[in-house]
């Protein structure tokens, strides 16, 4: 696997996948994102999702009954370097004003 290029600063964007691959520690991928997680925790930058990865992590632990894994997601939702932007609709239906 090859490596990961992180920004100087500002916001990353993370998708369902990235906090997955982070919290069940999914090989190669965790690995490449510790590193990420280490320089958000020092203040570099922070993690910006969508407020649907909550729906899109939980789906497993949920269904499972998975208390343990489902404590884990949460608690890096509520991490300060992790920023959940809210969905809307008009969020989702919204165009920039140079889009046709």
């Amino acid at each position: 696997m090859g490596s990961l290029t992180l920004p100087q600063e500002g916001p990353i964007y993370l998708d369902a996948s990235g906090f997955i691959y982070s919290v069940e520690r999914i090989q190669p991928f965790a690995e490449l994102l510790d590193q990420m997680w280490r320089q958000a925790q020092a203040g570099q930058f922070s993690i910006l999702s969508s407020e649907l990865v909550v729906l899109e992590t939980l789906v497993k632990p949920l269904r499972e009954g998975d208390t343990v894994l489902e404590s884990l997601f949460r608690s890096l939702f509520d991490a300060t370097e992790v920023t959940l932007v809210p969905t809307t609709r008009q969020l989702w239906e919204d165009r920039p004003a140079h889009a046709p």
